[in-house]
């Protein structure tokens, strides 16, 4: 029987003398937790380990004409209890006391007995202890509530004692009390370690004994009055009894319907405010909040609630919050940052228009919002970061006109229309936009930073396009990352198409087509990268007049996967600077055709030539100025036949294998005038049969020929085979040296040119000695 009678107990720890409070509210019964035989010591000292009450309530309780309070209250002075006495028998413990309370003659219910204690000043005095015992079948649960005192100043001096038990909390005494002033009613009561508690209400206490409250409580009138206002009540402030900067906490179960702001600066907490579901304000003084913590439960904040509250720096909002209404915080200038809760699905138009200092918006984990209305974000003008949620789909017009410290910006996925959504970011240099964007309409990137790069997610489909102002007014560049170019909504161009503002284009390796006009007319176009990672590129080919008349464009690669380059791809590009990097040797199956680019070009093979039908895609362009052979084992005879534009030849890697299966076989045609060996990165080894180059029988007389070693000491070894110039009239060509012709080169055994053929070279004869395989002055 004792053990389950032991098992009711609660064990209550006393605290040393600390302050935990919250706010003002009522008080109910702690929750019980299993108790523990202890020594009859224990029992009788009830010091440290007193025997407070058990049983189970909640700390919400407790109010005076609606007003609660919700202070904790620790430092409490534990008793000593010398014996117990009920039924004219005395209990020298509480384990004696347990025993007879477990027999049949202690009534079941609640029962008042007596206890003596010495108090903390050495007093003895008579107490009572409050007694539950319950009986369920074969299990008796007691719990064992010491009765406490709480002491108060008296205005006047002396004291006034308030007997209370712990899980019951402490009633303020005074009763119920109001004053009147500008139609507001405000409660009298106490200001309890700094919080106001109404008379009547409840404080919650932390630890067990008695409490001394006389130097930490004092009589005071509440700061914060009520006055009808509708169904509920409007909440004022008795500007007489406040200074700058004082922090308010409002705890009260009225259903307050608005709020008249003091012309004082003032930091206000209504988390406590348990009926103010809707947050509203009477915007007589809005300069005055200079913070404010929202009630716990707030479900709404009305239209314009905050608008124009300048000197509000911060904000909190409750999990429970299910709407911001438009123009809620619209020109708080001072207000620096906000999580938006989860609940919440939608931004209305202006929401935080003009909030200059905010920078920083996150917004809690699971949140449901959908929706950003027009002009939310316009005009702040410090939000430098912003990630929205995923569940974003909508975003409405100028959502971020004027964002000006903007450097990034995400578009989720599910997004569908852009309407001057980043007109004036002036810092904003880089716009993630997701394939589910399909419309773009006026102003979209007016006036982001210039060379801003659009990054596009892109499969290639159409979309509505406002052509004129939709893309920025401004250089810009573009990277595409899905599989294709997004098209205009009739699908004969892409979106880029005739737009002069576009600098750089850059395509993932995704990508798989660049189709006709994709970018025609971008006269401002001067680079364009094709990414070969992290996997090779998936392009397959360059449509017709992809680039024609983007007069300023510099370079291109063009990689190994590409089998098609349609008429004109490259017309009327470059103005003649055009350089065309070649990565591969593939045989194109499509159709190409080089022949209409121009007005002329250069070209860098990385890997050798690629054909068509076997045969050299370069055959026969008149418009191919110039060849740098940058890689690749073979080199193949009549590559460039015809091209009677070419003039310049460099080789930065040199073929293992020239063709030359007859004597009539040649690579490059006799307006060759300039062959320039080396300036690559790696070392040249194997430069040879220079003379399969060339066409057999030349007049270098009437097509002089010009050949330069770039044996500059930055750049890699040259080396010179045996024979490498020794053919027919090779002497008759000029050799030049960037550097003294011992510097960076290795000659090979035997007449690497042609013997006794003299050269200058810095106001130097030198002349080559065959046998000591040397130039010599």
């Amino acid at each position: 029987m004792k053990n389950k009678l032991l098992y009711g107990f609660v064990l209550f720890s006393l605290c040393s003398c600390i302050i935990a409070f919250v706010s003002c509210g009522g008080g109910g019964g702690g929750g019980g937790a299993a108790g523990a035989s202890l020594s009859d010591a224990e029992y009788t000292t009830h010091n440290p380990g007193g025997w407070g009450g058990g049983g189970s309530g909640s700390s919400s309780g407790g109010s005076s004409g609606g007003n609660g309070s919700n202070v904790t209250i620790s430092g409490s002075t534990p008793l000593n209890v010398t014996g117990y006495s009920f039924g004219g028998q005395t209990y020298p413990t509480v384990e004696a006391l347990n025993e007879a309370i477990g027999t049949d003659a202690f009534p079941e219910g609640q029962t008042l007995i007596n206890f003596t204690c010495t108090t903390a000043t050495g007093a003895t005095e008579t107490r009572q202890v409050r007694v539950t015992k319950t009986v369920d079948g074969n299990n008796i649960n007691v719990s064992i509530e010491h009765q406490y005192k709480a002491l108060f100043p008296v205005s006047g001096g002396g004291t006034q004692e308030i007997n209370f038990y712990k899980n019951d909390g402490i009633v303020v005494p005074g009763g119920s009390g109001t004053i009147t002033e500008n139609d507001f009613e405000f409660e009298t009561g106490w200001e309890v370690d700094n919080i106001f508690c109404p008379s009547g209400s409840i404080i919650s206490v932390a630890s067990s004994g008695d409490l001394d409250l006389t130097s930490r409580a004092q009589q005071k009138t509440s700061p914060y009055g009520y006055k009808a206002d509708g169904a509920g009540y409007k909440l004022g402030f008795r500007e007489s009894v406040l200074t700058a900067g004082d922090y308010i906490i409002v705890n009260t179960d009225r259903k307050i319907t608005n709020l008249k702001l003091p012309s004082t600066s003032i930091n206000l907490d209504l988390s406590g405010a348990t009926d103010f579901k809707t947050v509203n304000l009477t915007n007589d003084n809005p300069g005055s909040l200079a913070s404010i913590t929202l009630p716990s439960n707030a479900e709404t904040i009305a239209g314009s609630a905050f608008s124009g509250c300048t000197n509000l720096t911060s904000v909190t909002l409750p999990s429970t919050l299910t709407s911001i209404q438009s123009e809620a915080f619209s020109g708080c200038s001072a207000l620096q940052s906000i999580t938006i809760p989860a609940g919440v699905p939608s931004l209305a138009d202006d929401t935080f228009k003009n909030c200059s200092s905010l920078s920083s918006v996150t917004f809690a984990p699971g949140s449901q919002l959908t929706t950003i209305n027009k002009r939310v974000f316009e005009g702040c003008s410090s939000l430098n970061t912003i990630t929205l949620p995923s569940t974003v789909d909508t975003i409405g017009e100028d959502a971020f006109r004027g964002c000006t410290s903007l450097t990034s910006f995400t578009i989720p996925n599910g997004v569908q229309q852009l309407k001057g959504t980043f007109r004036d970011c002036s810092n904003l240099a880089s716009i993630s936009i997701p394939s589910s964007v399909n419309i773009l309409q006026e102003n979209v990137f007016n006036g982001v930073k210039p060379n801003c790069q659009l990054i596009f997610d892109s499969t290639g489909s159409s979309m509505g396009y406002y052509a004129s102002t939709a893309m920025p007014q401004g250089s810009y560049k573009v990277k595409i990352t899905g599989t294709g170019i997004p098209r205009t909504s009739d699908g004969s161009e892409s979106i880029f198409t005739n737009s002069s503002f576009l600098s750089e284009v850059t395509l993932a390796n995704t990508v798989t087509a660049i189709p006709q006009k994709a970018f025609q007319g971008c006269s401002g176009l001067t680079t364009v990268t094709i990414e070969n990672t992290p996997a090779a590129s998936s392009l397959a080919s360059i449509g017709v007049s992809a680039f024609y008349g983007c007069t300023s464009l510099l370079t291109i690669n063009i990689p190994a996967s590409v089998g098609a380059i349609g008429s004109s791809a490259f017309g009327q590009a470059g103005g003649g600077n055009l350089t065309m990097t070649f990565e591969g040797n593939q045989n194109m199956p499509g159709i190409v055709d080089l022949s209409t680019s121009g007005p002329y070009y250069k070209v860098v093979l990385k890997n050798g030539i690629p054909k068509k039908g076997g045969s050299s895609i370069f055959a026969n362009d008149t418009k191919l100025k110039e060849v740098v052979y940058a890689g690749g084992a073979n080199l193949m005879a009549y590559a460039f036949t015809g091209c009677s534009s070419l003039t310049t030849v460099t080789f930065e890697s040199y073929p293992s294998i020239i063709e030359h299966n007859s004597s009539s076989d040649y690579v490059f045609p006799d307006n060759v005038t300039n062959i320039i060996i080396g300036s690559g990165q790696a070392p040249i080894a194997n430069v040879e049969n220079v003379g399969h180059l060339l066409t057999p029988g030349r007049d270098f007389t009437s097509k002089p020929l010009a050949v330069t070693f770039f044996n500059d000491p930055d750049f890699p070894d040259i080396t010179i085979l045996a024979g490498a110039f020794n053919f027919t009239d090779a002497d008759r060509i000029t050799y030049q040296f960037i550097a003294y012709p011992s510097v960076h080169m290795t000659y090979g055994a035997g007449n690497c040119f042609p013997d006794g053929k003299t050269m200058v070279f810095s106001s130097t004869n030198f002349t080559w000695n065959a046998g000591n395989k040397s130039w010599q002055q």
